[in-house]
């Protein structure tokens, strides 16, 4: 399956077809790479940092790379499959930086975390991103 999402067309009555259902549009608007890269980086950072210092900048940096090179990751994965990118790559930037927060590793470091918003931001944003579709004309 393609990590990006099919547009949808228009017919001649100018109603919207074809495109990938609302689960798999959910499924490829979550950045499950980059998020499991996240996830082995803060691991990785809170077993072996020194300081709390250390950490919470190796976080940030590990964090903001993979942020910058997720819109580039989606823009070549959509170029070769001849698909619009920037509504998937404006959405799964945006699902990034809501599960770096839900992971509560470096926003604890920084004292602004509270795990019950971001638990239901995670739920209520990966329920919510599903109605978007893009269509062949938005490249």
């Amino acid at each position: 399956m393609s990590r990006i999402v099919a547009p949808s067309s228009t017919d001649v009555n100018g109603l919207a077809t074809g495109g990938d259902p609302y689960g798999d549009r959910v499924a490829k608007y979550i950045p499950a790479e980059f998020v499991a890269t996240y996830l082995a980086a803060q691991s990785l950072v809170s077993a072996a940092a020194n300081s709390a210092t250390l950490g919470k900048w190796l976080l940030v940096v590990v964090g903001l790379v993979l942020l910058i090179v997720l819109p580039v990751y989606i823009r070549r994965k959509a170029a070769a499959e001849s698909k619009p990118w920037r509504m998937q790559s404006t959405i799964s930037s945006i699902a990034f930086v809501i599960w770096v927060y839900a992971l509560g590793v470096l926003p604890t470091l920084f004292g602004f975390y509270e795990a019950l918003v971001g638990g239901i931001v995670v739920l209520m944003y990966s329920f919510l991103v599903g109605v978007f579709q893009p269509t062949a004309q938005s490249k």
